[in-house]
């Protein structure tokens, strides 16, 4: 007989580690970051964490669930067809407490999906403007995910808390530079199925290249719009390799904004914010934190080959789409064919430029500028307009 009311339980981390009230871990405070474990810091505890889950989606009788499986399976799922939900506390990070949480139905299929909660103001403030774009984005760029469900500014243990469900992007992992034991630098792919492992150099270029569509698949040619911020550092796109074939998946947006206060109108001056998105992509898909976490790193240049070519392939499907937009690709190509090391120089200085000079990634792009140039020059005239 199936449950009308189906079972939801917690866990810490992976699915092996169950939490419930009488557990030590219920009442201590939920991390504010990271870096830091349960019961270091924050006022909001892990319990009241999985509470507000709990209610998130039992609200409007499994609404979020049934949502996801009109999505994700592609067919009708009444609350009474839910079997049990496991909701399982992965990750704490600056905006957000994000959940695995496993949906399994009476008749033995089984839906991934993510849940991301925040419980600051910040947060709060950043899943409004997320869904925004996500809902604005899903159907127009591949590897961005669909929201199931949302619940902004409701109040729940005495804290403002919003939260919003997409799918869990399964067999996709978190990725990062670091440094491997002879000293060479190498990315790690955080596989929690198989365990972490190196990338191959053509995984690796598969990686950029893949970041670099899905960025410019985005980027809106004639309001210069774009997602920012990204981070690698903070886990933002993650790898896979089903079927044998790498592909990249892109779990936030936090912002869909332009890159001008006044957008440019002219196809000279719409052409050339292009090539300064490209100069601002290029220098930030380079940079990173080792293992996530530890001091800045500076990605080889097999990043900016793979950049500057996903780049371009992803202008050549928008210029398949319109006459306008064919036009000005043109335009961007036969700018970009002229570039020097000057000009692409004076473009990343631009952007640089444009950063918060107390960031702690200037330093780096500052010492590595000159020679990002002269890699970005060669990678322009390696491409075939």
């Amino acid at each position: 007989m199936k449950a009308v009311n189906p079972v939801i339980g917690f866990f810490l981390g992976d699915a092996t580690c169950a939490v419930a009230p009488e557990s030590a871990l219920w009442n201590a405070a939920l991390p504010t970051d990271r870096t830091s474990g349960p019961g270091d810091t924050g006022d909001v505890s892990v319990g009241d964490y999985f509470l507000a889950a709990e209610r998130f989606f039992r609200d409007d009788d499994f609404q979020t669930v049934r949502n996801a499986a009109a999505c994700l399976l592609k067919t009708p799922v009444l609350s009474e067809d839910i079997r049990d939900i496991g909701v399982c506390l992965v990750k704490h990070g600056r905006f957000y407490h994000p959940s695995k949480v496993t949906v399994r139905l009476h008749d033995g299929r089984s839906m991934s999906l993510a849940l991301n909660m925040a419980f600051s103001p910040e947060g709060n403030d950043t899943v409004s403007r997320e869904c925004a774009a996500l809902n604005m984005l899903q159907d127009r760029v591949d590897g961005v995910p669909a929201v199931f469900g949302k619940k902004s500014g409701e109040r729940l243990f005495g804290r403002i808390h919003s939260a919003f469900c997409v799918p869990w992007f399964e067999g996709f992992h978190e990725f990062h530079l670091t440094t491997d034991p002879e000293g060479n630098q190498r990315t790690v792919l955080w596989d929690t199925d198989l365990g972490n492992r190196y990338l191959s150099e053509d995984e690796v270029f598969s990686l950029y290249h893949g970041v670099a569509r899905i960025l410019t698949d985005s980027y809106n040619l004639f309001t210069c719009e774009q997602i920012q911020p990204w981070h690698h550092a903070a886990g933002d796109f993650v790898f896979g390799t089903a079927n044998g074939t790498p592909e990249v998946r892109l779990i936030t947006v936090r912002q869909y904004t332009s890159l001008f206060q006044a957008c440019p109108e002219t196809p000279g001056e719409l052409a050339e914010a292009a090539l300064i998105f490209l100069a601002g992509l290029a220098i930030r898909t380079r940079l990173d934190r080792a293992d996530g976490l530890g001091e800045i790193l500076w990605a080889r240049s097999t990043a900016v080959q793979a950049t500057i070519q996903g780049f371009f392939e992803s202008l050549a499907v928008k210029a398949g789409k319109s006459g306008d937009a064919e036009t000005l690709v043109l335009v961007i190509q036969a700018m970009a064919g002229q570039l020097d090391e000057a000009d692409l120089f004076d473009y990343s200085q631009m952007i640089i430029d444009s950063y918060n000079p107390l960031s702690p990634e200037v330093a780096i792009v500052r010492q590595n500028l000159k020679a990002h140039a002269e890699e970005c020059f060669r990678a322009l005239r390696a491409m075939d307009f």
